[in-house]
């Protein structure tokens, strides 16, 4: 590039976190939400690629910048944090045990034991977001995950 570069030469430039807004209207299946965009009830009111993240009071949602509204769904994508499908946490739970121990972002664990090596059981009383994990999973769900994960919430 030279001095004479004009900004619209420069391309692929990111756009950064979006704002939580509200829709004209809420979301729907026929006119679903942008990220960042609520109010949604499910996952089908939300634009291809997005879930809908249920929050509960000021509640941080991955990829949008706060506020928003108090207690509003609000469309996002569970990848924004750069994580990847394999931790997506999953809306079915199965029982883990000591001896069918579960691996990371897997549930329904009731204990550390019930974790493979190296994991904790992250223990949640609705869609807490789990730490190394995508989504929000079933409300209610204890799901195992990996401690060293917890570095990555100093940004929050």
């Amino acid at each position: 590039p030279t001095e004479e570069t004009v900004v619209e030469d420069i391309v692929d430039v990111p756009a950064g976190p979006i704002q939580l807004s509200d829709q004209n209207g809420d979301c729907s299946r026929y006119t679903p939400c942008e990220m960042c965009y609520g109010s949604c009830d499910d996952d089908d009111e939300c634009e291809d690629g997005l879930l809908c993240f249920k929050r509960r009071g000021y509640a941080y949602v991955p990829g949008c910048v706060m506020p928003g509204r108090p207690n509003r769904n609000y469309c996002y994508d569970p990848f924004a944090e750069g994580l990847d499908g394999d931790v997506l946490l999953p809306e079915e739970d199965r029982y883990c045990d000591k001896k069918d121990r579960c691996g990371k972002c897997m549930g329904d664990c009731d204990e550390d034991d019930d974790c493979e090596k190296d994991l904790f059981c992250y223990r949640r009383s609705e869609f807490e977001l789990v730490p190394g994990c995508a989504g929000q999973g079933k409300s209610g769900t204890d799901y195992c995950f990996d401690p060293a994960d917890l570095d990555g919430l100093a940004n929050f």
